[in-house]
């Protein structure tokens, strides 16, 4: 199974993709899922059936005061800002905890890995070592590297926010066809990432989105 574990909808201030439409979209690039990670929100998941060809996973891109972490699975929306608190909240639910764009410049709301414990780096069960919206392809080689580091799977997302992004990057579940089979993937550590960057300017349509929709 391919599933981009990292999309956007209108959801997020910054980002315009329906989520009525990501089943088509997804479908499209051709995945078999996609996870929506809003952030610090799940409500597009209520426009969303409950049954269809297209795996949907439930999912928040939450921004605590140290940076930001992904949720995966989950079906209540975190209540803190505090990291150790939101993975306890993530992992309260039967989720699993995804370090998203560990070296994601021009982000300012990464997580900073320099200042966590090694406690809490324990804790994170996956990282995404591929992210379509990564700038240098050193910030990729140094994501890979940290997963290795810490002995953690990797994963792949578009972080898409508009539609045309939508599986430039995903994780490949090699043994998986089940909703089942791709938690217990992401466990055990049997994840591929495949895809591309998606081109720069996406950041600044992403800005200027976040602008408009702010004024407008």
């Amino acid at each position: 199974m391919r599933i981009d574990l990292h999309v956007h909808t209108i959801y997020s201030r910054d980002a315009l993709i329906n989520p009525r439409m990501l089943p088509r979209l997804a479908k499209k690039a051709g995945l078999h899922g996609v996870a929506i990670t809003d952030h610090d929100t799940l409500e597009a998941h209520r426009l969303l059936p409950r049954e269809g060809d297209i795996l949907i996973i439930p999912g928040v891109e939450v921004h605590t005061e140290e940076g930001g972490i992904i949720g995966l699975f989950i079906s209540e929306t975190l209540k803190t800002v505090k990291l150790d608190e939101a993975m306890d909240e993530i992992k309260g639910q039967g989720g699993l905890v995804v370090l998203p764009h560990p070296y994601g410049f021009p982000r300012v709301r990464s997580l900073r890995l320099d200042a966590l414990r090694k406690e809490t780096l324990d804790r994170i069960d996956a990282v995404e070592a591929l992210n379509g919206r990564q700038l240098f392809r050193r910030q990729t080689v140094r994501a890979f590297r940290l997963a290795q580091a810490l002995g953690k799977p990797v994963t792949g997302g578009s972080d898409a926010h508009f539609s045309f992004e939508v599986g430039n990057a995903y994780t490949i579940f090699p043994n998986a066809s089940t909703v089942e089979d791709v938690v217990r993937g992401l466990r055990r550590g049997e994840t591929k990432v495949g895809g591309r960057a998606t081109v720069p300017f996406v950041h600044l349509l992403t800005l200027t989105t976040k602008l408009l929709r702010r004024f407008l």
